[in-house]
């Protein structure tokens, strides 16, 4: 007489029975045959024989005569999510024309765990379901994981669809295989979670939450979670209490509170926001490079009370740990108090040699007031001082093919470094400097935008705080915040990177007085001839060594400067 199967092995064979007669679109199919297939492995390692696999291939068979095949597409309109999450008395409505339909990978999947919840509210008799009803549940399990990266609206939406139908089956009794857990764990997991980041850690509502129906659902999801762990997991309770008090918000309407901080950028950013959010209540934190600890605590103490923070990247350890860096910050937030992080706009560009110079005695700083360029400094100006060069042999001498390649592999460079820094922001601007940085300037330094490019900015960020916010840059203050000194740009770099006009003019003192390229390359030049010792420590700066490799160019070309 044959042993009976064990409870491991009778699972391992109802879970490859559910994922054998999942629909869908032949990809999906696919996907969860895969998975079927190592079930079943496990089922033999299990003790399964193979009277019991055939008997779960049969089934497959029997299924496989009535599959249709769909075909699938990379997306799922947001419609359909709002479908997925639709309750009995709410539905989202507006006045835009019909989206077209969703893929048919994706809209029979949903539209049948849609009609198997309303048959489970609707018949008082359980007579007419079918079979196994919770194979609807670990086909959307299987769509949610294979939506994961391609397109988490999707996602999120197959999440909800899977984990009503269970609560439903639940809630009339229907008898579930006890492996079904670990499906309803992941959807109710994985789309809170989905749900949570969306709405208060990346603020991607886009409308997607009329009402507070995503909240909502992201409510139901964690609940039934905390429920399945039995509250063992102190994270799923602080999500949880973030989404209601997120859903409190949207029922009240009351207006957004945010604090805006960070390095010298944030300023004209929050005076911008001031006149573009009338209705949101604004407030300033402090410019973190100068902030005193009783600053620091006061600042604390006013994000308790804070829906959103915006602020710069700042790493732990910042400043020997005065409790500015992120995840300090993110502690003193309320629950659903999100942290926004924005880019920190440094783009050198337009201006290639110029940053900032090694100080290892600290000397530089007495010399600022007499410095043509402040704290910056000039690396080129700096190589052709050393060698006798003035600014006319450098401004005389044609672009050479290997400064040309120089300089865009520069721009180039600044521009990946920028999006590696981007990479956790809630906005990004690189791509805007890369398609813009030849019609309009986009730094006057290269770590102070202009007010073209922070308005670029101001756009991006405008869709988290309030989508749909009408934008009239017009109402903003005429003034270039940052613009104390713009730096004006070598005619190397005008001709390199193909810029407009504006860059032949480019170039202020004191926000006001022109400051032409000439005028500067000769004071640089002047400067650092004046006190030597800077280039003397500045040997190993790669900007000083990238100006001596170009005077190196000119001087090996007949006919250009000297060396």
């Amino acid at each position: 007489m044959r042993e009976p199967l064990s409870v491991d092995c009778r699972q391992a064979l109802e879970r490859a029975g559910a994922l054998l007669v999942v629909e869908g679109s032949a990809v999906l199919r696919a996907q969860a045959q895969q998975q079927a297939a190592l079930e079943l492995l496990q089922a033999r390692k299990l003790g399964a024989t193979d009277r019991e696999l055939a008997e779960v291939l049969v089934r497959r068979i029997r299924a496989a005569v009535t599959e249709l095949v769909g075909t699938v597409q990379p997306s799922v309109d947001p419609r359909a999510l709002a479908a997925a999450m639709a309750e009995p008395q709410p539905a989202l409505t507006g006045s835009s024309p019909d989206p077209p339909a969703p893929p048919a990978s994706s809209t029979p999947l949903l539209e049948r765990a849609e009609a198997l919840v309303a048959q489970l509210a609707a018949e008082p008799s359980l007579t007419g379901l079918e079979p196994n009803p919770w194979s609807v549940a670990v086909a959307c399990h299987q769509r949610m994981l294979a939506l994961a990266d391609e397109d988490r609206i999707a996602g999120i939406a197959h999440a909800v669809a899977g984990a009503r139908v269970v609560a439903g089956l639940r809630q009339r009794e229907v008898s579930l295989p006890d492996w079904l857990v670990h499906h309803e764990e992941q959807l109710c997991r994985y789309g809170g979670l989905w749900i949570h980041e969306r709405l208060l850690v990346s603020g991607q509502d886009h409308g997607l939450n009329e009402g507070g129906a995503l909240a909502r659902q992201g409510v139901t999801l964690l609940t039934r979670l905390q429920q399945i762990h039995n509250g063992r997991h102190a994270w799923i309770g602080q999500h949880l209490a973030a989404l209601q008090q997120h859903l409190v918000r949207c029922s009240a309407g009351r207006p957004l509170t945010i604090v805006v901080a960070g390095n010298c950028q944030f300023w004209p950013l929050f005076q911008a926001l001031k006149v573009l959010l009338p209705d949101a209540h604004l407030e300033a934190g402090p410019t973190v490079h100068l902030a005193t600890p009783e600053e620091v605590e006061a600042f604390h103490r006013l994000l308790a009370g804070v829906d959103v923070l915006l602020i710069h990247r700042i790493q732990p350890g910042y400043r020997h740990d005065i409790g500015l860096d992120n995840r300090t910050l993110a502690g003193h937030l309320p629950p659903g108090g999100r942290q926004l992080l924005l880019p920190n706009i440094h783009y050198e560009g337009h201006h290639p040699w110029i940053g900032y110079a090694h100080d290892p005695q600290g000397q530089l700083a007495a010399l600022e007031a007499s410095s043509p360029l402040g704290p910056y400094h000039d690396f080129l100006a700096m190589q052709a001082a050393a060698r006798g060069l003035s600014a006319q042999d450098i401004l005389a001498a044609p672009l050479h093919p290997e400064i040309a390649d120089r300089i865009r592999q520069h721009h180039q460079h600044s521009l990946e470094q920028l999006r590696r820094r981007e990479i956790d922001c809630a906005v990004e601007i690189s791509s805007w400097i890369e398609r813009n940085h030849r019609r309009v300037p986009v730094s006057h330094t290269c770590n102070h935008p202009t007010q073209a490019a922070l308005e670029a900015l101001l756009r991006r960020l405008l869709e988290h705080l309030e989508p749909g916010a009408e934008i009239d840059t017009a109402r903003l203050e005429r003034r270039e915040y940052l613009g104390a000194l713009s730096i004006p740009i070598l005619p190397w770099v005008r001709q390199a990177l193909e810029l407009e006009d504006w860059a032949a003019s480019w170039g202020l003192r004191e926000g006001t007085r022109p400051f032409p390229i000439e005028a500067q390359l000769a004071a640089s030049i002047a400067f650092y001839r004046e006190h030597p010792w800077i280039a003397e420590q500045n040997q190993q700066q790669e900007k000083f060594q990238s100006a001596a490799a170009v005077l190196e160019t000119l001087s090996s070309d007949r006919g250009s400067a000297p060396g």
